[in-house]
């Protein structure tokens, strides 16, 4: 699904969906991959002001 969206956003399909960083750290983080979800929250936490990663990890909103 990871692959899909990375498709979906190289194609400009969802340039202006504001909720693409968040999907990506979700679903980078049940893949196991956690240096890259982290690097997608840290991109949130620094556009969004209402944006709170929760205790777990996962992404929030």
């Amino acid at each position: 699904m990871l692959t899909q969206v990375e498709v979906l956003e190289q194609e400009d399909r969802l340039t202006r969906y504001q909720y693409l960083p968040s999907i990506q750290a979700d679903l980078l983080q049940r893949l196991g991959r956690i240096e890259e979800a982290e690097a997608e929250r840290a991109f949130l936490t620094g556009r969004s002001p209402i944006y709170r990663p929760a205790a777990s990890g996962m992404c929030l909103f």
